[in-house]
């Protein structure tokens, strides 16, 4: 791991923004290729919504950066690797129809990879309060994953 005192975080806060934003991106593809099922349409829609709200949470840090973040957890090698294994499969998903069960299957998968992705996962709180903060932001839509292993069943 990168030494905090040496990390450029404004670089790891928008890598991590970059990537809660490519699963948005996939997800939305996801919605528009699976429009006979209405319900799984709105679960991407959901979940897209979702990472785009991650996103928004590594924004609020970049502003709040010097009074809330003090290190990261994660090196920037490891989320470039990650960003560009996630645009590598935007783009596949955007060139050709996944079916709903792989697209699922796929989603859960990269939930579970990206879960150490996320603001209290990635970042050092200067106090424990900012850490609650964020923590509080991310439990209104935790589940996400969740949802989509409920679902995989309906498409067998």
């Amino acid at each position: 791991m990168e030494d905090p005192s040496t990390v450029d975080l404004f670089e790891v806060l928008d890598l991590c923004c970059a990537i809660e934003l490519a699963s948005a991106r996939l997800y939305h593809t996801f919605a528009s290729q699976h429009g006979a099922h209405p319900s799984l349409v709105a679960l991407w829609r959901k979940v897209a919504r979702e990472e785009e709200n991650h996103a928004a949470q590594f924004n609020l840090a970049k502003v709040g950066k010097a009074a809330m973040v003090t290190g990261a957890n994660v090196t920037v090698d490891d989320l470039r690797a990650m960003k560009a294994k996630l645009d590598d499969v935007v783009n596949k998903a955007r060139s050709s129809v996944m079916p709903p069960r792989a697209a699922i299957s796929l989603a859960i998968e990269l939930e579970d990879a990206m879960d150490r992705v996320h603001t209290v996962s990635v970042l050092v709180f200067a106090q424990p309060s900012h850490k609650r903060l964020f923590e509080a932001m991310m439990a209104a839509d935790r589940e996400h994953a969740e949802s989509l292993r409920r679902a995989l069943p309906n498409y067998e």
